[in-house]
C-alpha cells in the first residue's frame, strides 16, 4: 500500500491498521516515544544490510548566497553539532564516532547497505521507469 508519507505510515502501524510499514527513524522513534505498541526492525541486517539514507547538505551551483551556504555547512558537519543534533533528537543515526547516543534507536549498530553514488545513479532511469508505474496514474 502507498500512503502520502512516513507520518502516514508510522500513524497506521501504530493504530494497528497496518502490521507493518517503512518509514524513516524520526517517524519510528516518535511512535515509540509516544509510547505505541511498535518496535525498530532494520532490514536485512544478516545478509545485504539496510540502506542508511543520512541527512545531507548541498551547496548549488550559482546559488544567490554560496558564502552564507558553505557557512551553514561547516556549522553543521561540525562535530559538537552532531553532538547536539543527537542529544535533541534531531538525529537518530549518526555517521561519525561522536559521544552523544540516540535514545532511540536504542541499538544504533546498523549493518548499512554498501552502495555508492554512482551505483545509485546507474539505477536511476529503472527507478524512475518502476516509480512513474506506482505514482502516475
Amino acid at each position: 500500500r502507498v500512503v502520502d508519507g512516513n507520518s502516514v505510515v508510522r500513524d497506521l502501524v501504530a493504530s494497528g491498521q497496518l502490521m507493518m510499514g517503512l518509514t524513516d527513524t524520526d517517524d519510528a522513534c516518535g511512535a515509540i516515544n509516544k509510547g505505541a505498541p511498535v518496535a525498530i526492525i532494520f532490514l536485512d541486517q544478516n545478509d545485504l544490510g539496510t540502506l542508511i539514507v543520512p541527512n545531507t547538505v548541498a551547496l548549488i551551483e550559482g546559488s544567490p548566497h554560496p558564502d552564507e551556504a558553505k557557512e551553514l555547512i561547516d556549522f553543521l558537519i561540525n562535530k559538537d553539532v552532531a553532538e547536539i543534533l543527537v542529544e535533541s533528537g534531531w538525529s537518530q543515526v549518526p555517521l561519525r564516532a561522536i559521544e552523544a547516543r540516540p535514545s532511540c534507536p536504542d541499538n544504533i549498530n546498523i549493518r548499512g547497505m554498501s552502495v555508492s553514488l554512482l551505483d545509485i545513479y546507474e539505477q536511476l532511469d529503472l527507478v524512475k521507469k518502476e516509480l512513474a508505474e506506482i505514482y502516475i496514474r
